[in-house]
């Protein structure tokens, strides 16, 4: 009976099945022959102009709408790393000058940490006003960590290392038609740096608002109100300048609140520079550019505040500093590019301490040798020495070094074209009374010494 039952449902679900199948074919015919219908309506219609033809989309700049998006964006950087070893296989580090506050050193092959600077640009342009905002961060490795490739502390515990990440201008400048620009916000200002020892004569970056390019005359002025923190107070700078023909002309007001009691540490500094730039390298007009700078300041613009909106620590009101410098770069023949520079500072009663008198001659030298297209010599000399005079002590250092070092770049023309990849080897050695000038992981200390490794530095 059951046997009976399931095959007649067997037999009634095959013959709806079969019902079903024949009724979805009669509708499948059914729509094509609609949409046949329907189609050569609308091409009877379409050539008799009754509607318009679809226009074809054609895209005939496939990057406008990127570009649309990316209109007014800019994008640069600076940034170098490398492996510094020394004679003994052990991690090098920079050759320099045994003295307290001195941080100058000739660059090419001595340079032992990693930093990176990255900024974003955007323009505006309204109606012939022109405006940006810029926006730079820098992150850097200092000494023990600079081979580990995480960013911040260890693998273990995070933010233990000497990992720095900081932001180094954040900043809005608008030019209206009048020509003058007007800055605000935190952003490097009125910098000249001597690339060989990235000695910044001139440095007074900082927090604060003001207006460049005032035409007056036949040259050009700029103004600008400027705070530091360089202590638990911080320092404000008036600075000016004067830019005409090949001269210019600085001044700068200085003003820090003291937690001193001692009456003859001052509250106020200021300072002044003239500088001349030659015409060509030398008096050569057709190659390069040279450059002679005289500054000189007293209370907080002596010192470490020499050129800067920077003075660190307490500062005498009888301080006083004088620096002259002359440096410049050429491409002397398609064989030999050169940079040199001279240099001389006095400070009396430097570092807050009464009668101390310190002296610093700096002389070096890079010369580029291009023997391919890509591929270059670089060579690097240059002399340090710094003679100290104060109650305590009297002492003398001095260091010469000299690096070699095979270069890889995308145009060896250009001095300054970048990115490199250096190899190099490079020679120090000390001399004077305090004339160690690198110290081993063991804390042993070494009057000269043999380094090499490698290096790539770039911008843009």
């Amino acid at each position: 009976m059951k046997k009976r039952l399931l095959l007649a449902l067997t037999a009634f679900l095959l013959a709806c099945t079969l019902v079903n199948a024949e009724t979805l074919e009669e509708r499948v015919d059914r729509l094509e022959k609609e949409l046949r219908e329907t189609k050569e309506e609308l091409q009877k219609q379409i050539a008799e102009k009754q509607i318009p033809a679809p226009a074809p989309v054609v895209i005939t700049n496939p990057t406008s709408s990127l570009a649309s998006l990316t209109d007014g964006f800019e994008f640069h950087g600076y940034g170098r790393a490398g492996l510094l070893i020394n004679q003994n296989g052990d991690k090098g580090s920079a050759f320099k000058v045994q003295d307290e506050g001195f941080a100058q050193k000739y660059r090419l092959g001595n340079e032992d940490d990693t930093y990176a600077e990255l900024e974003l640009v955007k323009k505006f342009d309204v109606n012939g006003a022109k405006g940006s905002v810029h926006y730079m961060f820098s992150t850097k490795s200092g000494s023990g960590d600079e081979y580990k490739t995480w960013t911040s502390g260890s693998s273990t515990n995070p933010g233990s290392e000497n990992d720095s990440f900081k932001t180094r201008q954040f900043y809005v400048d608008i030019t209206p038609n009048d020509g003058a620009t007007y800055w605000a916000g935190k952003r490097y200002y009125a910098r000249e740096d001597i690339h060989i020892n990235d000695y910044y004569i001139r440095n007074y970056s900082g927090t604060g608002a003001g207006i460049q390019n005032i035409k007056l005359g036949s040259g050009a002025a700029d103004v600008a109100l400027i705070a530091n923190d360089p202590s638990d107070h911080p320092e404000y700078t008036l600075h000016s300048r004067y830019s005409v023909g090949p001269w210019a002309f600085e001044l700068a007001g200085h003003t820090m609140k003291s937690d001193s009691t001692d009456k003859d540490i001052t509250e106020w500094g200021a300072q002044g520079s003239v500088s001349y730039s030659l015409p060509g390298f030398y008096g050569l007009k057709d190659k390069g550019s040279s450059k002679i700078v005289l500054q000189g300041g007293k209370g907080l613009g002596s010192g470490s505040g020499l050129g800067s909106a920077t003075a660190w620590g307490d500062t005498r009101k009888d301080a006083y500093s004088v620096n002259l410098v002359t440096y410049g770069q050429a491409n002397l023949s398609d064989r030999w590019q050169i940079m040199p520079e001279l240099g001389y500072r006095y400070d009396k009663n430097f570092g807050g301490e009464k009668d101390r008198e310190q002296q610093w001659v700096t002389a070096g030298m890079r010369l580029v040798n291009p023997i391919t297209q890509h591929f270059a010599m670089q060579y690097e000399t240059g002399l340090d020495y710094v003679k100290v005079n104060k109650k305590s002590e009297n002492y003398n250092s001095g260091l010469f070094k000299l690096t070699v070092a095979p270069t890889l770049k995308l145009d060896t023309e250009n001095f300054w074209g970048r990115p490199e990849i250096r190899a190099f080897v490079t020679y120090g050695h000390g001399f004077g009374d305090k004339k160690f000038i690198r110290v081993d992981s063991d804390g042993k200390e070494h009057n000269k010494g043999v380094q090499f490794g490698v290096q790539t530095e770039v911008w843009f």
